[in-house]
């Protein structure tokens, strides 16, 4: 197994092994031409299929799509997303009939990436920079962005990123001790496979013409987000493209305080077939909360259930 320094994350997706290094991430696989003869008692022998180059990584931020069955026939297909060689780009490589097929999505954010997640189908990437003040949702066949999501107006650490199994709400947790959960646009996941093997390369909106993120400006003071506001973007997003992002990003329709200074992790509980409504959340304190967010109107999510399963000082 090739190295490329220190191990920061890895990731595992059935047969799939991404291991992020400093600047580099590499994806270990089976049937590596020309690997070694076939060990005794393994199924498969496993060898480095791919490298890439990224920025200074150090918290090892990488995602890739979920092994468990999302649809009839199987899991969703092997696909990854990291942080691009160059500052704020995203890196998106899906394998398709026995290739990798790159996309790279130049100035996804202006800042570095903070964090990335990927739906379970591998059909989107959701990221958010350092600033963590909006995540976007990108199309992962084509990089189309299709989501702006506003988390709050001033600086955050965001801790986690997550999809519903059925890919229709995204839930956020930092260290501003609120839970978001959004709704996520319709994808209409219709267009064509990109040629296998050919690096495809997209602006993002600061390279495009649209508003950025108020990057250079200070931001007011952060407030709960205005159950008005919720899910619907603000009054004036027809002037989208205009107006500061502010405007016409999407805020959460649903939110959930928590005590401040635990770091947070988040997944969505529930039935295929049936709404993904409720919101499981485990703080590094050892606690547990298990709350509900109704997916028409707006506000604040019903608590279930809260226990703290470890005494951790």
């Amino acid at each position: 197994m090739q190295t490329g320094g220190d191990v920061h994350a890895v990731r595992v997706h059935r047969d799939w092994t991404v291991v992020v290094y400093d600047r580099r991430l590499c994806v270990f696989g089976p049937g590596e031409i020309g690997a070694a003869p076939q060990i005794p008692g393994r199924d498969k022998n496993h060898g480095m299929l791919r490298a890439v180059d990224t920025v200074d990584n150090p918290h090892g931020i990488c995602a890739v799509t979920s092994s468990a069955t999302t649809e009839p026939g199987g899991s969703a297909p092997f696909a990854f997303a990291c942080p691009g060689a160059d500052l704020g780009e995203l890196r998106v490589e899906r394998w398709v009939a026995g290739e990798f097929v790159p996309l790279v999505i130049r100035a996804a954010h202006v800042s570095c990436i903070n964090a990335v997640a990927m739906s379970p189908d591998g059909g989107l990437v959701a990221t958010a920079s350092v600033r963590g003040t909006i995540v976007r949702v990108f199309r992962a066949i084509d990089g189309r962005l299709i989501g702006e999501l506003r988390r709050g107006t001033d600086r955050a650490d965001v801790h986690c990123i997550v999809f519903s199994p059925d890919s229709k709400w995204l839930a956020v947790s930092s260290d501003k001790a609120t839970v978001h959960v959004f709704r996520v646009a319709d994808p209409d996941i219709t267009s064509s496979t990109p040629e296998s093997g050919v690096e495809q390369k997209h602006n993002a909106p600061e390279e495009s013409g649209q508003a950025a993120p108020a990057a250079a400006a200070t931001p007011p003071a952060e407030s709960p987000p205005a159950p008005a506001k919720a899910s619907k973007g603000s009054s004036l997003s027809f002037l989208k493209g205009y107006l500061p992002s502010y405007f016409s990003s999407e805020w959460s329709l649903a939110q959930f305080r928590l005590p401040e200074g635990v770091k947070y992790s988040v997944a969505f509980e529930g039935e295929k077939g049936k709404p993904y409504t409720i919101i499981l959340i485990i703080g590094t304190n050892g606690s547990f909360y298990r709350c509900q967010f109704d997916p028409v109107n707006a506000g604040d999510m019903v608590q279930l259930k809260h226990r703290k399963f470890m005494n951790i000082k």
